[in-house]
């Protein structure tokens, strides 16, 4: 027997109940045994091709004119052989058969079911197919968001971040006590003066923020990433921790400073306090929200995994000090990173 498109000998398929073509897969099958598979889809009907001239196949088996049968109403079509009741039906057209069986199968379930069934199906489905809108950031979130503050989700752990918040306190406390006490607590007062050398200007230097952007800014940071950090470490080890790197990494800044420039801020040991996320919450996932704010539409919600953010994070920082871009601790900022990074591994490594 040869193939009605191909001259090529059919051969039997794979579960040997057919004979196929080698070339165009198409298979002679038991018309009997298609129909079966979608009752009543399947009727005898003219078939023009796009010619517009009747497309005949002659039966492998008996060499006979073969009549086409539509599938259904989509454009599928088996040919059947009226003398030895064979059909010859091609790949595509088993797919479409094997679907629309499928799901007649689906509606004369339905059907059956009672009016109850039917709402806990359709219940099951809408909860299936729902589309998570990201969380519920509320309005501090909202407005950590809007600063350009990222937030995390699922981070393990769901203690108070106390020594978080004690942190984030004292540095408000000093800002307000700066504008209260300029001479006493202001940044002129705190900040490093890079080339001096003075240590304890260097201690106090985490603590002095040039303005309100400057500390809001500090400030979401310390609460994002803090919490996730201190969700993993005990929260004497994260404040003493935190504030001994702080001098470091505005150190390494100062390194970088024209001599006598000022030099203030937390944003070094908060970089630390990133790269250690990254490494103790690796689950976790930075939400980014875009668009919404109008018609009551939602922001779409894209969520990155923290290490990518990290990564993304500290590639631009060191492009920003390659650049020399002046006004931003850049040189602070990437060697908190790299000291964070290189605590919690060895945090991880200790279990």
């Amino acid at each position: 027997m040869r193939c009605p498109d191909h001259p090529r000998e059919l051969v039997p398929s794979p579960d040997g109940l057919s004979q196929r073509c080698p070339f165009c897969q198409g298979e002679l099958k038991g018309f009997a045994e298609l129909a079966a598979k979608a009752p009543g889809l399947m009727r005898a009907e003219h078939r023009l091709d796009s010619l517009g001239f009747k497309k005949v196949r002659h039966c492998p088996a008996c060499e006979v004119a073969m009549a086409p049968w539509r599938i259904g109403q989509v454009e599928a079509w088996v040919e059947r052989c009226p003398q030895c009741d064979q059909a010859w039906v091609e790949p595509a057209d088993v797919r479409t058969l094997t679907m629309l069986s499928k799901s007649q199968a689906r509606q004369s379930a339905f059907s059956g079911m009672s009016q109850a069934e039917r709402k806990e199906l359709a219940g099951g489905l809408a909860e299936a197919t729902a589309q998570p809108t990201g969380p519920d950031v509320g309005l501090v979130g909202s407005a950590l968001v809007m600063a350009g503050v990222p937030l995390l989700d699922r981070v393990e752990g769901s203690r108070a971040p106390l020594a978080t918040f004690g942190l984030a306190i004292a540095m408000a406390a000093v800002f307000a006590g700066g504008l209260l006490l300029p001479a006493t607590l202001g940044p002129d007062e705190l900040a490093y003066v890079a080339g001096s050398g003075d240590l304890l200007r260097l201690a106090t230097s985490s603590f002095a923020h040039f303005g309100w952007w400057h500390l809001l800014g500090n400030l979401g940071f310390l609460v994002v990433f803090g919490d996730a950090v201190e969700q993993k470490l005990p929260r004497g080890a994260l404040a003493l921790g935190f504030l001994a790197l702080a001098p470091v990494t505005i150190g390494a800044d100062a390194l970088f400073r024209p001599a006598g420039e000022l030099i203030g801020g937390a944003s070094g040991a908060i970089a630390g306090l990133l790269a250690m996320a990254v490494v103790l919450q690796p689950k976790a996932r930075v939400m980014m929200f875009f668009g919404g704010g109008g018609a009551g539409r939602r922001p779409l919600t894209v969520p990155v995994p923290l290490w990518g953010y990290g990564i993304l994070w500290a590639g631009l920082q060191a492009v920003f000090f390659g650049m020399g871009l002046p006004g931003v601790a850049w040189a602070s900022h990437l060697s908190g990173f790299a000291i964070g990074l290189a605590l919690a591994f060895a945090v991880k490594a200790r279990g």
